[in-house]
C-alpha cells in the first residue's frame, strides 16, 4: 500500500466532519494483521498494512469497495460481503488467507425502492442456517434473508403497510433534540 504523507485536500463543499472519499478513489480492501510484534517480543496493537484483498474490478464496483463483513461458513470457507456505490456484493475464499471469488457479477442487494443504494452490510447466522443481512440505505436500517447467503430477500418490517419498510429503532425522545427521519405518516 501507498501511504501518504498528509491528508489530501478536503472538498470545501463538504462538512469538515466527513471524510472525502473521493480523494481516496479507488477504495479498495486489505486484509491486515491485528498486532505487531516488536523487536523485543513484546505485542503492540498497530496497523500493518496488508494484502489487497479485493479491489473494483466490475463497473458497478467503479467507485470502490469498502465496509467489508466476514462470515466464517461451517467448511472453514471464508464469504466477505461488502458495499458499493451501487449495493451489496459477495465474494468468497476457500480459507481466511485464501484469495477471494466473487460470488455474483452484479450486487445481491442493489436498492430499496426509494431509499438508495444498500450500504454496511452485517450479519448473523439463525439456528435454522439462515442467514439474515442488515444494512443501511437512505439512513434507514433493514433486513433481508437468504437460505444459502447469496440471494438475499428483503424483509418487511410492517407488513401492514405496501412498502418496504425499514427496521423501527426506539428512539428515546429527548427534549429540544431532533429524532432524525421517520417514516411515521
Amino acid at each position: 500500500a501507498n501511504f501518504l504523507a498528509a491528508p489530501p485536500p478536503h472538498d470545501p463543499t463538504l462538512p469538515g466532519w466527513e471524510v472525502d472519499w473521493a480523494q481516496y478513489a479507488p477504495r479498495t480492501i486489505f486484509r491486515s494483521t491485528q498486532r505487531v510484534v516488536d523487536s523485543m517480543g513484546v505485542s503492540q496493537h498497530a496497523f500493518v498494512a496488508g494484502q489487497v484483498v479485493l479491489s473494483p474490478t466490475l463497473a458497478w464496483e467503479a467507485a470502490g469497495v469498502y465496509d467489508p463483513a466476514l462470515l466464517v461458513l461451517p467448511s472453514g470457507a471464508v464469504r466477505l460481503y461488502y458495499a458499493t456505490a451501487q449495493g451489496i456484493g459477495v465474494a468468497e475464499a476457500p480459507t481466511a488467507d485464501g484469495t477471494f471469488t466473487r460470488l455474483a457479477q452484479t450486487p445481491i442487494l442493489p436498492d430499496v425502492a426509494g431509499r438508495g443504494a444498500a450500504q454496511s452490510p452485517a450479519l448473523a447466522v439463525l439456528p435454522n442456517g439462515d442467514t439474515m443481512l442488515y444494512f443501511e440505505a437512505g439512513g434507514f436500517l433493514f433486513m433481508a434473508r437468504s437460505t444459502d447467503g447469496i440471494a438475499f430477500s428483503l424483509v418487511d418490517a410492517d407488513t401492514s403497510t405496501a412498502a418496504i419498510d425499514p427496521i423501527p429503532l426506539p428512539i428515546p425522545a429527548v427534549a429540544g433534540v431532533d429524532a432524525g427521519p421517520s417514516d411515521a405518516g
